[in-house]
């Protein structure tokens, strides 16, 4: 969070920065792997739309894990 004294998380920050600075070339990369590939290698196609299912996996597991909630019954000692 950005707070009136200065930038919090700064290692979280860097961490993004990181990531993103490196997000165009990997995308440029798997096109070029995905749709750049010889004529009628299918097993190139059939690579990529495997990448594309496990990233959709893994973004559904995930979301599962952090909307997760476990319901703890608490009982209170009578007075």
């Amino acid at each position: 969070q950005i707070t009136q004294r200065g930038i919090g998380n700064g290692i979280s920050l860097l961490i993004t920065v990181g990531i993103l600075a490196d997000l165009p070339k990997a995308l440029s990369d798997a096109y070029a792997l995905i749709f750049l590939a010889p004529d009628g290698d299918n097993l190139v196609i059939l690579k990529g739309l495997l990448m594309v299912g496990l990233f959709l996996i893994v973004v559904a597991g995930i979301i599962a894990v952090t909307q997760a909630q476990r319901k703890i019954p608490v009982q209170y000692a009578k007075r």
